[in-house]
């Protein structure tokens, strides 16, 4: 009982080694690597918002904040006008999902997205590959079953084809859930900012109220 207990958690912490690890080799893997880093920065600079979405999205993924970076990711997704870049948004998004599974359930939510990127990318990779890394990610997702259900059944090639589709079908869902809670971190900030205004407008008249009378006490 404590070994399980013991081992659900451990499972958490590399998870998040391995979404680590996977947006490292990821990020020259999924679309064809830059031939200089100089030729990177001037796309950068003309203002290619695919380009400057996927480096801010990794920038706070490798900071630690896995929810601003998926909210990048995602918008990357979903915005981008290249595939290959959009691509990369939907291995990003997986990633930083996979950082923030806390449970079983979430670990199967990020490798679903992670299998439909693996779908769409490229047979082969001219850098590292992290797909090395999905087998393992499935056999580890397994030990923080709880106790009581069933083993993770290992997929065959078939199944993993005939998987596919839905697990494409899984992450329009996802996404359609990120949507919906970034419209409410969006509706919370927009709550925040006129409680905030309304504070100043009393601060204000409480004020101007002072100065009144601070006048009166004046010029009596």
């Amino acid at each position: 009982m404590m070994f399980r207990g013991h081992v659900g958690r451990r499972w958490v912490v590399w998870g998040n080694y391995f979404a680590v690890g996977l947006l490292l080799l990821g990020s020259g893997a999924c679309v064809r690597p830059v031939s200089t880093e100089s030729a990177a920065l001037a796309a950068l600079d003309t203002g290619n918002p695919d380009l400057r979405l996927w480096s801010e999205g990794k920038e706070l993924f490798f900071r630690g904040d896995y929810e601003g970076a998926m909210a990048l990711f995602f918008a990357l997704s979903e915005s981008a006008r290249d595939p290959a870049m959009s691509r990369k948004g939907l291995f990003g998004l997986a990633a930083a999902r996979l950082a923030l599974a806390k449970s079983a359930s979430e670990l199967d939510e990020a490798m679903m997205l992670l299998d439909c990127w693996s779908e769409i990318a490229p047979v082969e990779m001219e850098s590292e590959d992290p797909r090395f890394l999905l087998p393992a990610l499935d056999r580890f997702s397994g030990f923080g079953l709880r106790e009581g259900s069933q083993p993770q059944r290992q997929r065959s090639k078939k199944d993993f084809l005939y998987g596919s589709l839905q697990a494409c079908k899984n992450a329009l869902k996802l996404k359609e859930k990120e949507m919906d809670r970034m419209k409410s971190r969006l509706d919370s900030k927009d709550r925040e900012i006129r409680k905030l205004r309304s504070q100043i407008e009393s601060l204000e008249a409480i004020d101007r109220k002072f100065q009144e009378k601070k006048r009166e006490a004046a010029n009596p």
